[in-house]
């Protein structure tokens, strides 16, 4: 079934042209999860005339599990779903799959989508070793292979491939950070769905969850956007009740320590610098682990680190995630007081206190 996408235009046109590019592509793909990179990979290139090989990495699966999937996509993409027997390496995989793409036409595009590649590696699994062989060895030899690797795990995409220090080093041709949804972008969104919500209202929505593609698909037609927010956020069975936690632990492997930090960096609405985080935090107290995780925080669209105008030292770092500054205030600090009990009349009287416009002051700057 052909699904338009919504928004993402510049991106779009990025993908027009790796494409139609007259030689070989490779892609790097990145952005926090629920943003929208799968929906936008499968759904533009579904709709072109090529050969699309899609494989996800399953989360915490074993190394068996991980190239068995593959080898179905193999089977699927090329073979019309005929059973093959699985490869014991990803060298063997890569060949697999190489010798599919020999038996295309030879001006057929291949599109090779490598989707959430930081859970297809696994430990001592030389998955990395195989694409950095087979890229540079075979596939960009072929002007029609298309290489797209993608992962909600921005740090991970950034370090691993664009800034890959060995076989993978600048051959990266070109990368996409991929964005929330734009303020503009998010009410064509609500109202190619029929959500016609007024300015104000889509406003206050995004205020409390962001741009992101999969917390709006949960806007009810016929419900205000109070009403919306709080069968959202504080029903028991609401899409994004345990959101949060669930959000984190997907992401990273210690995530009790970034959500420290990002609690720290949202108890100040205009940004906290460093000596205020280490004098604070509990769980990020060494130099460089501190600094490698307020960079994924950063990298994975969470918070913003910047020098105030006037200052030549002392980085600022602030939230800039809606839903993150949403629940801080007005979730986190409730789920000890009875809070799910409360449900969703709390933000009936909430979503209209002043309490509430203060806050709005402050969320709509951001």
């Amino acid at each position: 079934m052909s699904i338009d996408i919504i928004g993402r235009d510049e991106e779009k046109a990025l993908l027009k042209k790796v494409l139609h590019s007259p030689k070989s592509e490779f892609l790097a793909l990145y952005g926090r999860r629920r943003v929208g990179k799968t929906f936008l990979i499968k759904h533009f290139f579904r709709k072109e005339k090529c050969h699309f090989f899609y494989v996800m990495g399953i989360q915490q699966g074993s190394f068996v599990e991980q190239i068995d999937e593959f080898t179905r996509a193999v089977s699927d993409t090329f073979y019309n779903g005929v059973p093959l027997q699985s490869p014991t390496s990803w060298l063997d995989a890569f060949e697999l799959l190489t010798k599919a793409i020999n038996q295309q036409h030879k001006k057929d595009k291949i599109i090779l989508f490598f989707d959430e590649l930081p859970w297809l590696v696994t430990p001592k699994s030389r998955l990395l070793g195989g694409i950095d062989y087979y890229w540079n060895k075979v596939w960009v030899d072929n002007n029609n292979i298309k290489l797209i690797v993608c992962g909600s795990v921005a740090s991970w995409i950034i370090k691993k491939i664009i800034q890959n220090k060995g076989g993978l080093h600048n051959r990266v041709t070109r990368k996409m950070l991929l964005e929330p949804l734009s303020l503009s972008e998010t009410k064509r969104y609500l109202h190619a769905y029929s959500k016609r919500l007024n300015r104000q209202q889509i406003i206050e929505i995004y205020m409390a969850i962001g741009g992101i593609p999969f917390y709006l698909d949960g806007i009810e037609k016929g419900l205000s956007a109070r009403q919306n927010i709080s069968q959202l956020c504080f029903s028991k069975n609401g899409l994004l009740a345990g959101e949060f936690e669930r959000l984190f632990k997907s992401l990273f492997k210690n995530y009790k320590a970034y959500i420290e930090l990002i609690k720290i960096i949202a108890s100040c609405h205009y940004g906290v610098d460093r000596a205020m985080i280490l004098s604070k935090a509990k769980l990020s107290r060494e130099g460089g682990t501190l600094t490698n995780r307020l960079e994924d925080l950063e990298q994975s669209g969470f918070i913003v680190g910047f020098l105030p105008w006037g200052h030549d030292r002392g980085m600022i770092y602030r939230v800039t995630d809606e839903f993150c500054l949403f629940y801080f205030r007005w979730i986190a600090n409730k789920k000890s007081t009875g809070f799910l009990k409360i449900g969703e009349k709390y933000w009936d009287e909430k979503g209209a206190s002043q309490e509430y416009k203060v806050w709005a002051g402050y969320a709509f700057e951001t």
